[in-house]
């Protein structure tokens, strides 16, 4: 089972068939808090939200109606969403960790610096 940050991610599903069909399915797994449903040519593709991991109850739900499974992967954030995130205040990096990084950053360059001076 998967833990921390991806564990709450959306999870992204791509099957082939009708939405009301897909419908049907997702409304028997509990765990759902939100989806969204968008019907594309030959498929649908589902953003489903919830506390915890669930591929495998989706994976098992969809391979069990006999529905085909085209995706079924965890949502990563874009870098845009990211930056936004920071920017607006949405993060969990506090101070501190963002005055290590820096320390580290400033080392790692002093020690190169050092090499190179050996190599003269």
């Amino acid at each position: 089972k998967l833990t921390g940050e991806n564990a709450a991610a959306p999870q992204l599903v791509k099957v082939g068939c009708d939405k009301a069909k897909a419908e049907e399915i997702l409304d028997n797994i509990p765990e759902i808090k939100e989806r969204q449903i968008v019907t594309r040519d030959d498929c649908v593709e589902i953003t489903v939200h919830c506390d915890s991991d669930i591929r495998e109850k989706l994976s098992k739900a969809f391979v069990g109606a006999d529905v085909p499974l085209y995706m079924l992967k965890t949502a990563t954030p874009t870098l845009e969403e990211i930056f936004l995130k920071i920017i607006s205040g949405e993060t969990d990096m506090n101070v501190s960790e963002t005055s290590d990084r820096k320390v580290e950053q400033t080392e790692t360059a002093d020690i190169s610096e050092e090499n190179r001076g050996d190599e003269e």
